[in-house]
């Protein structure tokens, strides 16, 4: 029930004027986030592992098996003996900030991006918060991809990867997002992929991997994981999460324009995340790591091509009121549906 409530209060925002939503919104998510005490993912595990920092030596461990953005919030809670909640809040305060500013900063529709960004919200920020900061701070490596500054970028990416080795991914999505194809092309290979990817395994490509660094860490950690029961297993391409995608692949093409420069990096984000799918798709746990960094630019995505399309209105079509109230309903269904899954809500101190 409570996050029940607090997707219909996010929804209800949708409908209530005021200058400040958009801050209250993200206030209320961070204390949602913040004084929750239970959790399907790495919440336990952060609280036990965030004791265990406590000296600089702790912090400089590079065996420690959380990275050091971690581990110096770890070592100022316990410097101040502050409850171990203390780093739960710091990382959630750390993403939702720079999601806000991302949002801010480009959304024609923040409030439906907030909206939008709810699935996101309760699978990285509610359960597996290291990587909800590592995306968080990605995202304002947008600005330096727009603007091609990649010294500024390489920044934003280490600092990204100081809390989930995750984010160097985003190296690749510097130069990949600037490529000028068709979006025939773009289907074509998307296509060729599929079949590709029916007939080599993804572990051939991880023994691969083995086989060719003499540093072999990264290789054998990838390699458990694609043997893994529990993170193996195959992610299915009739996940409706997967046919939202597509579906929002399709708008792309007829309301993103190739002209307008965010709208041409928006569009191949959205294929690189498709073609990602397609390509880890023996491997849910690869899917849902790495394309949570690419995934996220759906909640500035969507407001866009509803705004392109307001901008072009015709008269017979469906009004852009009816597209934008059509696209909070059904947000609202799938994010309600997607908590009946979840753990039960609990206050940390309670």
């Amino acid at each position: 029930m409570p996050y029940i409530l607090l997707v219909l209060l996010i929804m209800s925002l949708q409908f209530i004027g005021g200058k400040r939503r958009l801050e209250v919104a993200f206030i209320i998510l961070f204390i949602f986030a913040a004084i929750r005490g239970n959790g399907s993912g790495d919440y336990f595990t952060y609280l036990q592992y965030s004791k265990e920092i406590k000296s600089i030596s702790d912090v400089l461990n590079t065996n420690f098996p959380m990275e050091i953005g971690f581990r110096i919030i770890s070592f100022i809670g316990n410097k101040l003996s502050l409850n171990s909640q203390f780093v739960i809040a710091v990382m959630n305060l750390i993403s939702l900030s720079c999601v806000y500013i991302f949002i801010k900063r480009y959304s024609k529709d923040k409030m439906l991006s907030v909206l939008l960004f709810l699935p996101l919200y309760f699978q990285l920020d509610m359960h597996a918060a290291r990587t909800a900061v590592s995306v968080g701070i990605g995202l304002l490596g947008f600005e330096y991809i727009k603007d091609k500054k990649i010294i500024k970028f390489t920044i934003i990416v280490i600092l990204a990867s100081m809390f989930h080795k995750t984010a160097l991914i985003l190296f690749l999505l510097y130069p990949l997002v600037r490529i000028r194809l068709t979006d025939f092309t773009k289907i074509v290979i998307s296509f060729v992929l599929l079949i590709v990817t029916t007939f080599m395994s993804l572990k051939n490509i991880v023994d691969l991997i083995y086989n060719l660094f003499p540093n072999r860490t990264i290789a054998i950690k990838l390699s458990n994981y694609v043997i893994s029961e529990r993170y193996g297993y195959e992610y299915s391409l009739l996940d409706p999460r997967f046919i939202l995608l597509l579906v929002i692949f399709i708008f792309s093409l007829y309301l993103l324009e190739n002209n307008d420069y965010i709208d041409f990096l928006l569009k191949n984000i959205i294929w690189i995340n498709i073609v990602a799918i397609i390509f880890l798709r023996e491997n849910t746990f690869f899917i849902t790591r790495v394309t949570s960094y690419v995934n996220i630019y759906t909640v500035i995505a969507i407001p866009k091509m509803i705004y392109n399309y307001k901008m072009g209105i015709e008269n017979g079509k469906m009004s852009y009121h009816t597209y934008r109230a059509l696209t909070v309903f059904v947000y609202t269904l799938y994010v309600i549906a997607l908590t009946m899954t979840y753990v039960p809500y609990k206050i940390f101190f309670l």
